[in-house]
């Protein structure tokens, strides 16, 4: 699995990024009218377990700790990211609206939007997907 020594650098730098700009995004949506509290609440706790996760890959204890359910938590997580992507860009589509914006910029801002999203997820879906498939193994 990851290993039982230390974190690599560029993980601790990429969960520090993801903390960062999931607390950003939480406060920023918090100002903005029109977010709903359950999608910035949720994407909140998806972010957390994806630093569960990441930490879990890293770090035999934690991995073994959660045992199996690590599976249903990337399950969740996975469901999240599906379900939420709908209402997260029907709430992008109703501020840039509401601001004046066109067609072609709202939807350059929401592949944007969700190609950012997607591509700062990855690596902790990719290892979360390998502690559940640990766990499913032992």
């Amino acid at each position: 699995m990851g290993g039982g020594g230390a974190m690599p650098w560029y993980v601790v730098v990429y969960l520090l990024v993801l903390a960062a700009l999931s607390v950003a995004s939480w406060q920023f949506a918090d100002r903005v009218p029109g977010v709903p509290g359950w999608l910035r609440n949720g994407d909140l706790l998806a972010a957390a377990g994806q630093i569960l996760m990441t930490c879990a890959y890293w770090n035999d204890v934690l991995r073994d700790g959660l045992g199996v359910l690590a599976v249903p938590l990337f399950v969740a997580l996975v469901g999240w990211i599906i379900f939420a992507i709908g209402p997260a860009i029907e709430t992008s589509r109703a501020l840039v609206m509401a601001a004046g914006g066109s067609e072609r910029r709202l939807a350059t801002q929401g592949y944007a939007a969700a190609i950012f999203a997607f591509l700062l997820s990855a690596p902790a879906l990719f290892w979360g997907l390998r502690v559940a498939l640990s766990a499913i193994a032992s």
